[in-house]
């Protein structure tokens, strides 16, 4: 009498376990299955380092763009990835005291330039609460047509009409999911 073995499927890999041999089949597909485990732990985290340093190189272009110079020494860019659990996480942190500025923008010369989170996150152009006494006609500084003053971190007084959204991390988020299909593809084959 014969018996056919039953075969289980894996990306790309096949286990054959054989009924009638004592159980070492099934020990070896359990090894493998175990393998498969770890390998595609370590095939996640390799995917969401990936694609972490695609949102990093993406912000930190776009924080060099145009006249952000002042802006970009005391921002910096970092990602996180965190293995602990069963999940795989990675995030994008780009700190500075301007950030919210850089990403929404400010000042009513650049309020058309609209970061597509505005109304989902609560920020933009005037969100951003004000101490400066109020001019005449009674502006909110940041709609002011001639702009307003403001004290630098050099102590100065200095003038502005406020900073186009640049959206680091917007753009970045938009470029690691255009990136996510084509980086599993690399890694999983």
């Amino acid at each position: 009498m014969e018996y056919e073995s039953e075969e289980t499927v894996m990306v790309r890999k096949t286990m054959k376990i054989n009924l009638l041999d004592g159980g070492k089949s099934l020990q070896q597909a359990i090894r493998q299955i175990e393998q498969y485990k770890n390998d595609l732990s370590r095939k996640c985290e390799e995917i969401c380092r990936r694609l972490s340093e695609i949102g990093v190189q993406v912000a930190n272009t776009v924080l060099r763009e145009g006249k952000l110079e002042d802006y970009q020494p005391s921002t910096k860019v970092s990602y996180e990835i965190d293995t602990s659990g069963n999940i795989v996480r990675a995030k994008i942190i780009i700190s500075g005291p301007y950030i919210l500025f850089l990403e929404f923008g400010s000042g009513i010369r650049y309020s058309g330039t609209k970061n597509p989170k505005v109304a989902e996150l609560g920020y933009g152009p005037g969100t951003y609460p004000s101490n400066a006494p109020q001019q005449n006609p009674p502006y909110d500084n940041w709609e002011s047509p001639t702009g307003w003053y403001y004290y630098g971190d050099d102590g100065k007084v200095h003038h502005t009409f406020g900073v186009q959204a640049k959206m680091p991390v917007y753009r970045a988020s938009v470029e690691i999911m255009k990136s996510v299909n084509e980086v599993a593809k690399e890694i999983f084959g």
